[in-house]
């Protein structure tokens, strides 16, 4: 179903996610689960010309997919009749590929990783059996690195020794940070 109502239906712990209100409507309960991504980035040189009008050198890149799993696990837990607690722990973005670093796009891309981990404490309270509210605390840790290649042989092209596309630096960024957000639901 894609999603689709997951903010409207409380099926299961994740409505902690979807909309932390439905809370009220579970039992106790932990559920968890891991997913394995496994995509196929290939690409197929078709005759790309450098700006000076040569062919791009350089390989296919090979397979850049790269296989990563992301991990979930919700709980809830009902105090009384009218109060639930719950906390969702997932990854809900996050992909990386990584050509070979001899590849013909690698001034653009070599390898990008992007992760991210949400941990999202809730509460939810039952004013009757028709209305619902919670509230939760989105914590997310998101990390990246970017990678490229740089073509100093066109940069500096006439300087001696220096030919496009045969004098490649290499450029790395990375970075890491802790954002807050919220999420409330009806």
């Amino acid at each position: 179903n894609a999603y689709a109502g997951g903010a409207a239906v409380a099926q299961d712990a994740t409505t902690i996610f979807f909309n932390p209100a439905g809370m009220t409507k579970l039992p106790s309960q932990m559920e968890t689960a891991a997913h394995v991504i496994i995509p196929s980035f290939k690409f197929k040189n078709e005759g790309s010309t450098h700006a000076t009008g040569a062919l791009l050198l350089g390989s296919n890149g090979g397979e850049a997919g790269v296989a990563k799993v992301a991990p979930n696990l919700y709980f809830v837990k009902k105090i009384g009749d009218q109060l639930a607690f719950g906390i969702g722990i997932n990854s809900p973005f996050g992909l990386m590929t990584e050509y070979d670093r001899g590849w013909v796009g690698r001034y653009h891309a070599i390898k990008s990783d992007l992760t991210v981990l949400n941990v999202n404490p809730s509460l939810a309270y039952k004013f009757n059996e028709q209305f619902s509210v919670g509230a939760g605390l989105n914590l997310s840790y998101v990390k990246a690195e970017l990678t490229n290649a740089i073509d100093f042989g066109t940069i500096g092209f006439g300087l001696p020794g220096l030919l496009p596309q045969g004098n490649d630096g290499f450029a790395e960024l990375k970075g890491d940070t802790w954002g807050v957000g919220w999420n409330v639901g009806f």
